[in-house]
């Protein structure tokens, strides 16, 4: 089996969808091989002559607990001409040129000779989210936008909270941290455009301007994490992260937040 991992490209194309509200093309996925390895940074090299393979919603199950398999065959047309140790794969966004939106590693690599077929078997690949604070719903929409062609939607709004404790993203219905019970707290409003976030760069994405809250009037304790949220109460939570260093909020004390940094995919 070979898991999945976004490249740097990819994350930077859904955090500057997610955040700066810069919508991303919902389109067809292809898989090519690949005689070199990739890492987060590009893909490998593709043989000179080899066709990428077209990939369909039904050649992967849905989304489960941010994890997704393939569950049909996918076969390469024979080569012709080509040949060598394909060593990996890679997911594009177009048949050809385009952008590498993520790579898997197999265990092993396959010789591949004139008029040989490459086939990857169902249940070959893998994409599970190693990612740290990020809601499992939205896992589950990035990857069908990656790989079953659903487009992952935009947030109108979003607010950030802060905690006293870690926010559960792997569990359903994910929860976010322990706010405060202090009436003067209230989650801040976030924009998802450029004015809140800066571009995304190698994989991550952070906020550039500073979110500042009332001042407390009541000791609100040690906060440990922060959080967004797609409603100013209630609604869901998105992603989150630790605070460092942690800080202590008593009674008459202001809070603000700086630089909020996400990735989306740790590993």
């Amino acid at each position: 089996m070979a898991t999945g991992h976004l490249t740097n490209t990819g994350s930077n194309i859904y955090l500057n969808h997610l955040f700066r509200g810069q919508q991303k093309n919902t389109g067809t996925p292809y898989l090519a091989p690949f005689l070199t390895m990739p890492s987060k940074q590009g893909p490998g090299s593709e043989p000179t002559g080899a066709t990428r393979i077209m990939m369909t919603a039904q050649d992967w199950q849905a989304p489960v607990g941010g994890s997704t398999t393939t569950i049909k065959n996918l076969v390469f047309p024979r080569s012709i001409g080509w040949n060598g140790n394909i060593v990996a794969l890679g997911v594009f966004d177009s048949a050809s040129g385009g952008s590498c939106l993520a790579y898997f590693i197999p265990d092993d690599g396959e010789l591949i000779e004139v008029n040989d077929s490459l086939i990857v078997l169902a249940g070959g690949l893998l994409h599970r989210f190693d990612s740290g604070f990020m809601s499992l719903n939205l896992q589950n929409a990035i990857l069908n936008d990656l790989y079953r062609s659903i487009p992952l939607p935009l947030f109108p709004s979003l607010s950030v909270a802060h905690y006293s404790s870690a926010p559960a993203p792997n569990v359903s219905p994910t929860i976010g941290g322990t706010e405060p019970t202090d009436s003067a707290y209230s989650r801040q409003p976030i924009a998802v455009n450029g004015t809140a976030f800066g571009a995304a760069t190698a994989g991550k994405i952070s906020t550039i301007i500073p979110f500042s809250f009332t001042a407390a009037t009541e000791a609100q304790g040690l906060r440990t994490h922060w959080g967004l949220h797609d409603a100013p109460t209630a609604g869901n939570f998105q992603v989150g992260g630790v605070l460092v260093p942690p800080k202590t909020v008593d009674a008459g004390d202001p809070f603000t937040l700086t630089e909020l940094t996400i990735g989306l995919d740790a590993a």
